[in-house]
């Protein structure tokens, strides 16, 4: 008898010892997820707080002195503001990589970017896209034209095809089928659903296009590829960047050259490095066309939060309208999407 109650409390020693370890490595699992959901929810506020930054930021009136209407603009680079910024446990940067043209060294741009400095994918004309394909995607003539068909074929609401375009039956016709859309871009990344379009065109282009704005190109931000596909040539497109970047050849900063009307345009440029007839023709013809802006309305902005870097990140994307109101600016987010 004494053996068998020895053997019975062996056997329920041996049950609550296996009750035990189940017991703790179910309250481990609760405290990492515990632990998971106080991280996620430090990283969020502190990328929160950065965008929420970037929108006060856009709601300020503009800043006048000597004589020029707005010194202080809302695209120049705000690295004090932006750059590491503390909140609670996590830290948090805004901005985004900068880089004007193949031959220029990327960086990291503490600010938010302007919108109307793109090409719109909604409304641009199909030549424009075509020399926006070619000068960023260094390919022939002919495959701009078809990427540009393509996108045209996308967004326009008809169902017949450009000539190096595709409609309903190619995408129908795939092993995972889904239709043409026919009606304007939402998001840039429609065009991962292009004919065409993968990821590493997508990438390459992403910087230079949008989907907000009226379709006028802002010329005090508008990049050299963007420059490019409105029909200006490589030499009048470098004597406007190098304006604009000032003496300390770097754009965002408080010396930038700036323009303020389609004369300000081909006066300031004269004087700074020379015209040719060509170009000021050029010019003249694209500024009657009213295909320039000088201000802008929509703004992007991408603010990414840690806690340490070893550990996860969150961030943020959105972008802002932004409307003149009786002080300042009234800033609203038309688009805000968050991943890990």
């Amino acid at each position: 008898m004494r053996g068998s109650v020895l053997i019975l409390v062996a056997w329920v020693l041996c049950l609550l010892a296996v009750y035990a370890v189940a017991l703790s490595t179910k309250a481990r699992g609760q405290l990492l997820v515990a632990q998971r959901l106080l991280q996620d929810a430090d990283l969020r506020r502190g990328a929160e707080a950065g965008m929420n930054r970037a929108r006060a930021l856009l709601a300020r009136p503009d800043e006048a002195a000597d004589g020029e209407e707005v010194l202080a603009r809302p695209w120049m680079e705000r690295e004090e503001l932006f750059r590491g910024i503390e909140v609670g446990t996590a830290t948090f940067s805004l901005g985004y990589d900068y880089r004007d043209y193949t031959s220029d060294d990327p960086r990291f741009f503490y600010g938010v970017e302007d919108e109307e400095g793109k090409v719109n994918l909604n409304t641009a004309a199909q030549e424009v896209l075509a020399r926006l394909f070619e000068a960023t995607l260094c390919i022939s003539s002919s495959q701009a034209q078809e990427l540009a068909d393509a996108v045209v074929d996308w967004r326009d609401p008809d169902s017949a095809a450009q000539p190096k375009g595709a409609e309903a039956g190619f995408y129908e016709s795939l092993s995972a089928p889904y239709g043409c859309k026919d009606a304007a871009f939402e998001s840039p990344d429609e065009l991962l659903l292009v004919r065409g379009f993968d990821a590493t065109i997508y990438k390459n282009i992403r910087g230079y296009v949008t989907v907000v704005g009226s379709g006028r190109l802002n010329i005090n931000t508008a990049k050299t590829p963007v420059l490019l596909a409105v029909g200006l040539d490589v030499p009048l497109s470098g004597k406007i960047v190098r304006y604009r970047r000032g003496p300390d050849a770097r754009w965002g900063t408080l010396d930038d050259g700036f323009f303020a009307s389609g004369a300000d345009i081909i006066e300031k440029l004269t004087a700074y490095a020379g015209l040719t007839e060509k170009e000021k023709a050029d010019l003249g013809g694209l500024i009657a066309a009213e295909a320039f802006t000088f201000s802008s309305s929509y703004f992007s902005a991408t603010c990414t939060a840690q806690k340490d870097k070893k550990e996860a990140s969150f961030s943020v994307t959105a972008v802002f309208q932004r409307r003149l109101a009786e002080e300042g600016y009234d800033v609203k987010p038309l688009y805000w999407r968050t991943f890990f």
